[in-house]
């Protein structure tokens, strides 16, 4: 353990990311030590009081072991733990984990390799819906589609990849606009509007979508401490779409 100033080690794919320098500018007026490295740089020289996994999409089995590792072998705060990045991870798990929970969720399913698109089509009252890879974020493989000419196609895309596709109800109302609400432990921070630009339905900054902040009411307060907390997470980006059903 660091012998003067706690020291916290971020691991990232994206190390000069605007973030990571607000995180060192914070951390150093909190008199707190910064590390930012890639996966390829992590070593245990010297070892963090705080590990902070920032790999999102890009964590890899081989990643989520040491997670583990460094989880149970130490006594270094993980955050988030290696079982919460697991499951968060999985679209398709983490789903259903919050629907159990009673956390509301678009319909969604999975669509392995070889599944029959008019069967998925079918379920879904041949509706739009969304398409998407069963892990995986930044807006990467998510298509919209609106006829069973274009699943079949966007099926084979992701399968292509090598991944299970999951198939989810497409929320029209949102209108290609959510809000993502900041979550720490029981602290809800704030919100901020994501509007697709035009012409893209996908709300994510770096395709080009404009953000606002929020009014976060208690209503949406409550919804994203619940995800985060079901999901067994300690930092939290949740996303929120307005449906007819309401928030999402």
């Amino acid at each position: 353990m660091s012998a003067v100033r706690p020291l916290v080690a971020v691991l990232t794919e994206w190390p000069e990311a605007f973030e990571y320098g607000r995180f060192r500018h914070e951390a150093a007026q909190a008199r707190v030590e910064v590390e930012i490295r890639r996966p390829a740089q992590w070593d245990t020289s010297p070892f963090p009081d705080v590990f902070l996994s920032r790999t999102g999409a890009d964590t890899t089995p081989e990643l989520l072991d040491l997670f583990g590792d460094i989880e149970s072998s130490s006594d270094v705060r993980v955050v988030n733990g290696v079982d919460a990045v697991r499951l968060a991870g999985d679209k398709l798990l983490s789903s259903c984990r919050l629907a159990e929970a009673g956390v509301p969720v678009p319909a969604l399913v999975e669509a392995p390799p070889g599944t029959d698109p008019e069967a998925v089509s079918t379920a879904f009252a041949r509706a739009a819906v969304v398409v998407k890879p069963r892990r995986g974020s930044r807006g990467r493989g998510v298509r919209l589609v609106t006829d069973p000419a274009e699943l079949r196609a966007a099926l084979s895309e992701t399968w292509a990849g090598g991944s299970s596709a999951v198939v989810q109800e497409y929320i029209a109302s949102a209108e290609s606009v959510d809000i993502r609400v900041l979550v720490v432990g029981d602290s809800v921070l704030g919100a901020m509007e994501r509007r697709a630009k035009g012409g893209e339905f996908r709300t994510n900054v770096h395709l080009g979508a404009t953000v606002r902040e929020v009014l976060l009411t208690p209503e949406l307060a409550a919804l994203a401490r619940a995800a985060t907390h079901t999901l067994g997470l300690d930092i939290a980006g949740v996303d929120v779409v307005r449906g007819k059903r309401g928030p999402l």
